[in-house]
């Protein structure tokens, strides 16, 4: 082999093993993240993409006038037909919440904390046209079990 072969061999080589190296700091391309808010209080936030394990968030008790607060990105867009349910430990459907499309994924579903059963943990199911079978995103519990509590950030 020629020299001036040798050199574009040695290069190209170069170059696919640079572009192999720089994917592997890099996250993944779109995946669907939420949030959840106590009022204006950051409570959790998860990446669906890295995070698999549904979390539980220990709840303060019910019969005040704080709101639960969901956003949802589907790859950074917010999703159309969107709605939200409460489920038992059985999945039946408790309460049903649907929301109108939003532009702003950062657009926030709204839950009542009086609506949230206490003394059981309770399912959050997100559903949209874009996640038709849904997913439930969290477990809240009323029952203020210290073992499950999520810190506040």
């Amino acid at each position: 082999m020629t020299s001036k072969k040798i050199r574009q061999a040695a290069f190209w080589t170069l170059l696919a093993a640079l572009g192999l190296a720089s994917l592997a700091f890099t996250k993944p391309a779109g995946g669907d993240s939420f949030e959840i808010y106590l009022d204006n209080q950051l409570l959790m936030q998860q990446y669906l993409f890295r995070d698999a394990a549904t979390k539980t968030v220990n709840l303060p008790t019910p019969g005040n006038n704080k709101s639960l607060i969901v956003k949802y990105s589907h790859c950074g867009v917010a999703g159309k037909n969107r709605s939200i349910s409460l489920k038992d430990a059985h999945s039946l459907l408790l309460k049903k919440y649907s929301y109108a499309d939003a532009v702003d994924p950062k657009k926030g579903m709204v839950i009542p904390i009086k609506d949230i059963p206490s003394g059981v943990q309770v399912q959050l199911f997100y559903q949209s046209k874009e996640l038709p079978d849904g997913k439930t995103l969290v477990y809240l519990d009323m029952k203020n079990d210290p073992a499950t509590r999520v810190k506040v950030k």
